[in-house]
């Protein structure tokens, strides 16, 4: 199967330039300012950019065992639908994924059903040591506790665990910071102060900034003494800006960070609006945190943008403090969001391929994907930029997404992962297209 795009405007490698683009067996076979060849399916690109495919490195897409609330078919067609062509998905199914042979059988879920690339972190409590050394890091992305909420909380709060984590494997450690008994303490004070009075712009309060601040104090201290490679999850603080180094992704940059959509897109000032559609954690802060957060992410301090994609019945989001899940649902928002912020002009086209496919590429040393090059595996996106307010149809298990009402002004036409049409025109293909992702490292 052939499929030839003529006179796109592909932006890959930090430029952009007008090209036809040969795709076959699976992968971009050439790239060339002609291409006069028989193909089976030939596409008119004019007026479209080619992106590569978006790599979300930070998702929860619910199977096994809640699949009341999402399965891997959904959530990744919902993904593919908005251009996201691999997904890395954390450990907080049941049974928890902390075994490599609980871990195995999701990978074999998702052989059966991704329409996107997948991998999945092997989680962990720091009791499964012997799991995290005997892990096949070429075909596994990393170790995390994001989402595992033991009686300690992340990991962070039990630095004798984290400590042995981080000296046990070289790969990427991926990690929740927030520190328990700060959220306990102040979580405490305000209950009892407002006792019957909670309402959702509390949760910035209970879950504070402090709290995140200390906690990506203490694992970054950690991972400097033990020479480990930790992604710091989801900043939510300006605060913690200031534990990074502004330099670009390397070999050599073993602590680096990312910015998840709910942060970049929402603040505190949102909560009268979305109530606790928008309880997440770590809790979304202010304004000038997200501002903050936002002039990282176009600089060096940020490397990469997640989604944190965390799905939740629509009725899981309502009644009391304590009994609302934290979580929103995100996947198929990321580029879209992206491109808006491009098209107000707060961040390059070129700056949104970085964070969202280079750089997860690079950091993860995924093999052969993250780039429009020749040899390449052909994940990527065609996009209209110059659409005219887009809004999404909701294509979710759960129904719902915070970003429902918004409109966009580009517009995603089509997604291919492999090859393979996966979307196209409001239209996911039947057939799963994606693939185990790789990794170049060595065990």
């Amino acid at each position: 199967m052939k499929t030839l795009v003529k006179n796109v405007t592909i932006v890959s490698d930090h430029e952009k330039k007008v090209s036809d683009v040969l795709v076959s067996d699976f992968r971009f076979e050439k790239i060339d300012s002609v291409i006069d060849v028989k193909a089976d399916v030939e596409i008119d690109g004019t007026g479209l950019v080619m992106l590569p495919g978006v790599i979300d490195t930070h998702v929860h897409f619910r199977e096994p065992g809640y699949t009341n609330k999402a399965t891997i078919l959904s959530e990744s067609s919902a993904a593919v639908a908005g251009g996201v062509t691999s997904f890395m998905d954390m450990p907080n199914t049941k049974p928890g994924a902390t075994s490599l042979d609980v871990l195995e059988e999701k990978y074999k879920l998702a052989s059966q059903s991704s329409m996107a690339n997948y991998s999945f972190y092997l989680g962990t409590n720091g009791d499964n040591i012997e799991e995290i050394k005997r892990m096949n890091r070429n075909t596994i992305c990393g170790v995390t506790d994001d989402g595992l909420y033991f009686k300690d909380g992340a990991l962070c709060n039990r630095p004798d665990l984290l400590e042995k984590v981080m000296k046990s494997t070289d790969a990427i450690v991926a990690l929740h910071c927030e520190q328990e008994d700060i959220i306990a303490k102040t979580s405490s004070v305000f209950k009892f102060s407002l006792r019957n009075a909670i309402t959702p712009e509390k949760h910035t309060m209970f879950r504070s900034r402090e709290a995140c601040f200390e906690a990506s104090k203490k694992v970054v201290e950690l991972a400097k003494e033990t020479g480990a490679r930790v992604h710091l999850l989801h900043l939510s603080t300006m605060d913690e800006l200031a534990l990074l180094e502004d330099s670009p992704l390397s070999k050599n940059k073993r602590i680096t960070a990312e910015i998840c959509l709910p942060h970049l897109m929402f603040s505190y000032n949102n909560y009268k609006e979305l109530g606790y559609k928008m309880k997440v954690n770590p809790s979304i802060k202010l304004e000038s945190d997200r501002q903050k957060l936002i002039a990282a992410l176009v600089t060096n301090k940020i490397d990469t943008i997640g989604s944190d994609h965390a799905p939740h019945l629509l009725s899981e989001k309502e009644g009391g403090y304590d009994e609302v899940k934290s979580g929103m649902p995100g996947v198929g928002h990321s580029l879209l969001s992206l491109l808006e912020k491009y098209k107000k002009g707060i961040i390059s086209l070129e700056q949104v391929v970085n964070k969202m496919c280079h750089n997860p590429a690079n950091l993860f040393q995924i093999l052969e994907r993250g780039y429009i090059r020749e040899g390449y595996f052909a994940d990527f996106v065609l996009v209209d930029m110059n659409a005219n307010e887009v809004k999404p149809s909701i294509s979710y298990a759960c129904g719902w997404s915070p970003y429902e009402q918004t409109t966009y002004s580009t517009q995603i036409k089509a997604t291919f992962v492999n090859g393979v049409q996966a979307y196209s025109e409001g239209r996911v293909q039947a057939l799963p297209a994606g693939m185990r992702l790789h990794f170049a490292v060595e065990n």
